[in-house]
């Protein structure tokens, strides 16, 4: 799935929607589907959670290689169109919300690659000026920056701006 997601963008110029629904009906329910086998720990598949670990890498990479097509490119700041009229902040919130029971699962291979997951989107986020602290109070960065810490809170409590800036 990684392969095909990631291999398509570079065979085809793949508009921002069709990236949209790839990470929202494809990579986020897959997440959410093995964390309830895990947490379940029904024993109907084994391995579930390296397969977690597995589609938490794939949705990771897949953001980040659409990220700027889901921003699009017509603000001043990738800053700017993340926050306001883009397809970006809905994927973002909707793989942070999806990674918030995954990161209940109590495996060493889940527990790990949550917080490592979350960390490396935002140091490409952040570097790539797509999620920005620096935006004024009251903007729509500003909501979208707020939005992402209340989340990452509850994904990687350990995490915080600092690290990332």
């Amino acid at each position: 799935l990684q392969r095909c997601l990631l291999g398509a963008d570079k065979l085809y110029s793949l508009p921002s929607s069709v990236a949209s629904d790839a990470i929202s009906k494809v990579v986020i329910p897959l997440v959410g589907e093995l964390t309830e086998f895990c947490r379940r720990g029904d024993g109907r598949m084994l391995h579930a959670d390296k397969t977690l670990r597995m589609s938490i890498t794939t949705l990771s990479k897949v953001l980040l290689q659409y990220a700027h097509r889901l921003v699009g490119s017509d603000k001043v700041t990738p800053a700017a169109a993340a926050a306001e009229g883009s397809a970006f902040p809905a994927a973002w919130l909707s793989a942070l919300d999806a990674l918030v029971p995954a990161s209940k699962v109590r495996t060493e291979e889940v527990s790990e690659a949550v917080p490592e997951a979350v960390k490396n989107m935002l140091l490409v986020l952040v570097a790539q000026n797509i999620i920005t602290q620096r935006a004024a109070k009251e903007t729509p960065e500003a909501k979208l920056w707020e939005l992402t810490w209340k989340q990452v809170a509850l994904v990687a409590p350990s995490l915080k701006a600092d690290q990332i800036m």
